[in-house]
C-alpha cells in the first residue's frame, strides 16, 4: 500500500492533493522571491488549509501530512534532493503554524530521516530547522513527551 498523499493516492482527496503541490511549488519559489511575496504566499496556504480542514478529520490531516513527509523522501533520487524535500516540510511547517500539533508526526518524521543523512549539502541547516521547530511547538503545547523527544535526538547527535 502506498504513503497516504502519494501519488496513487492523490485522486481520493484531490482538495488536498492539490493543497500539497502547492507548498511544494512556494518551496520551489522560495529563493527567487521577495521574503514580502513570499510570506503572504504562505498566508494564502494558512487560510486554504484552514478551509481544507473543516473537512477533514484531524485523523485524516495527521496521517496525510505525515505521508506527504515520507513520500517526499522516498521522491529523492540524489543525495543532494534531501535538502529539498526537508525545505518542502519546513514550508508545510510554515503553513501550519496555527494547525501546529498536526505537523509534528511529519517533522519528526523528517527528523529521523535526515538524521541518516546529515553528511548530504544543505541538510544540516535545515535538519538544526526542523528540530528547532519541533523544540518550539513541545514548548508552546507543553508537551512533556515531545520536549523529551527532542532532547533526546540533541543528545544522540555526533559531537
Amino acid at each position: 500500500m502506498s504513503a497516504p498523499n502519494s501519488p496513487g493516492d492523490s485522486d481520493h482527496d484531490p482538495e488536498l492533493a492539490q493543497f500539497f503541490e502547492q507548498v511544494t511549488l512556494l518551496s520551489t519559489e522560495r529563493q527567487s522571491t521577495g521574503p514580502e511575496a513570499f510570506f503572504e504566499r504562505v498566508n494564502e496556504l494558512t487560510a486554504r488549509f484552514t478551509e481544507l480542514r473543516k473537512y477533514r478529520s484531524e485523523r485524516t490531516l495527521l496521517s496525510a501530512l505525515e505521508g506527504f513527509a515520507a513520500h517526499r523522501f522516498e521522491l529523492v533520487d540524489d543525495p543532494s534532493e534531501y535538502s529539498l524535500a526537508a525545505d518542502e516540510v519546513m514550508v508545510l511547517s510554515m503553513v501550519l503554524a496555527e494547525s501546529a500539533p498536526l505537523i509534528i508526526p511529519a517533522l519528526k518524521r523528517s527528523v529521523v530521516i535526515l538524521s541518516g543523512v546529515l553528511s548530504e549539502e544543505g541538510v544540516p541547516q535545515l535538519f538544526a530547522q526542523l528540530l528547532k521547530r519541533l523544540r518550539e511547538l513541545g514548548r508552546q503545547s507543553g508537551d512533556a513527551e515531545l520536549a523529551s523527544w527532542v532532547k533526546g535526538v540533541v543528545s544522540a547527535l555526533p559531537d
